[in-house]
C-alpha cells in the first residue's frame, strides 16, 4: 500500500504599505473648483478651464480683463 504525503506550506501575510495617496488636484490659477455633476456639464454658461468626470469638479475661471 502507497502512503502519500501532502506538505503544506504556510504563506505569510505582509502588510500593504502605507497608503498610497491620491494625486494632486491640479492647479489653474485665478479658477475655483466647483462640483459640476455631468447631467449639468452641458447646460453650463460658466467658463470652464477642466472637468474631472471622477470626481464631477469643474474649474471655473474669473472673468477675462478686457484690458
Amino acid at each position: 500500500m502507497a502512503t502519500t504525503t501532502t506538505k503544506t506550506t504556510k504563506t505569510s501575510k505582509t502588510a500593504m504599505g502605507p497608503r498610497q495617496a491620491a494625486p494632486p488636484a491640479p492647479e489653474f490659477p485665478g479658477c475655483t473648483p466647483v462640483h459640476l455633476p455631468a447631467d449639468e456639464l452641458e447646460r453650463s454658461e460658466q467658463r470652464l478651464e477642466y472637468w474631472d468626470g471622477a470626481t464631477e469638479t469643474a474649474w471655473i475661471c474669473e472673468p477675462a480683463s478686457p484690458y
